[in-house]
């Protein structure tokens, strides 16, 4: 586990946390899935929206030296969080091999679980993770919103990447970086 600071410039996450903000009130849940699992009840999810896809592929160079590996995208989350919800204990799947979790904006501080380590975040802070191997959680939160992009990277030759499986239709973006 590897937190990073400022891995994007402040404006830009604070760019990002409020076009989110405002992309959740205008969409008023239209592009959610997965509601109830995990345990989050009223958190919007996301999955390769085009914005989150860029930042996953603008920070894959700061990621791979972070590794000392060669690593590609595998996909891109979105997570807006509310009062009450909570993220269950668990184990990414398959095509997450490390995945990187940035808080975007967050109306007060909330801990992440990682292992047996509290990890606090702060907007543009991120932590790297094998989020295929190690479990990872959050207690119910008790602030208004919390925003977490979520971007999942695999070795270059791994098998198992979300191009276009979990999402019909979308067709994968062009990732210039790789």
């Amino acid at each position: 586990m590897v937190i990073i600071k400022d891995i994007i410039n402040k404006e830009l996450v604070k760019f990002l946390g409020l076009y989110y903000l405002n992309y959740e009130a205008r969409q008023q849940g239209t592009q959610t899935f997965l509601h109830g699992t995990l345990g989050y009840t009223k958190a919007s999810d996301y999955y390769g929206e085009y914005l989150t896809e860029c930042v996953m592929g603008f920070i894959l160079p700061k990621v791979q030296q972070i590794l000392d590996k060669k690593v590609r995208s595998s996909f891109s989350y979105l997570r807006i969080y509310h009062k009450g919800d909570k993220l269950e204990k668990h184990t990414d799947r398959w095509s997450s091999e490390y995945t990187v979790s940035l808080n975007l904006l967050q109306s007060e501080p909330w801990d992440f679980f990682i292992d047996d380590h509290i990890v606090k975040q702060e907007p543009g802070d991120c932590v790297l993770y094998e989020g295929e191997k190690v479990p990872h959680w959050r207690d119910p939160f008790e602030g208004e919103y919390y925003i977490q992009c979520l971007m999942s990277y695999v070795f270059v030759n791994y098998l198992h990447v979300d191009d276009q499986i979990f999402a019909p239709g979308k067709g994968r973006f062009l990732n210039k970086w790789e």
